[in-house]
């Protein structure tokens, strides 16, 4: 019951937002930045394992 409640109140939100709003381009943009930035942080942190343990990476 509380999932089909999300699910009607989430579509009200979108179908009522205004053209121009970009309620829906604010949210593929916000989840792509969110996306890359996610991947940046794992990158990183893969580096300084590598480093701990002695390896270099070239590149």
């Amino acid at each position: 019951m509380k999932l089909i409640a999300v699910f009607l109140v989430l579509s009200m939100v979108v179908l009522m937002a205004e053209p121009a709003d970009g309620f829906i381009g604010w949210l593929i943009k916000g989840a792509i930045s969110g996306t890359l930035e996610l991947f940046k942080q794992l990158e990183q942190l893969e580096q300084q394992q590598l480093e701990k343990r002695g390896f270099v990476r070239l590149g």
